[in-house]
């Protein structure tokens, strides 16, 4: 992470600072894992979506991930107003994402998003048996 051109010209170590993927300080993240049954996705949806409008009621937008059914990006969403919690409400309820909670992990890890937020919450239908995230996510289990 030192910036090593910089660092020579100063005479001194210069580190490199991460850009945020945005403005927003919040990630939520919603997956599923072990038994995926019809009632843990609509479990998992409607908490999530739950968790979503009750952050932008107390004024705290955030960032949603959506990934397609292949683990790929489909868009990183900011929920900053009621149009845009609409928009992601709609789209989550369509059912064309990947709720997996592998794809996820693989596609936080590759972005290294966990370290870009200074909060991550991750909500899932049990709780996660490998932490691959450690501290840097705050697990929610959606009862």
């Amino acid at each position: 992470m030192i910036h090593w051109k910089l660092s020579h010209k100063l005479g001194m170590k210069v580190v490199k600072e991460l850009d945020m993927p945005s403005n927003q300080d919040i990630l939520l993240v919603f997956a599923l894992q072990g038994d995926v049954t019809e009632e843990a996705i609509c479990r998992i949806v409607e908490y999530s979506l739950s968790f979503s409008k009750n952050l932008l009621m107390m004024d705290m937008h955030h960032d949603v991930i959506l990934l397609d059914r292949n683990g790929n990006l489909i868009r990183m969403y900011t929920v900053e107003s009621e149009d845009t919690y609409v928009w992601l409400e709609k789209r989550v309820l369509d059912g064309q994402l990947s709720l997996e909670k592998s794809d996820m992990d693989a596609y936080l890890t590759r972005k290294d998003y966990t370290n870009r937020y200074a909060t991550v919450f991750y909500v899932l239908n049990e709780r996660p048996s490998d932490d691959v995230f450690g501290e840097a996510v705050e697990y929610i289990v959606a009862t």
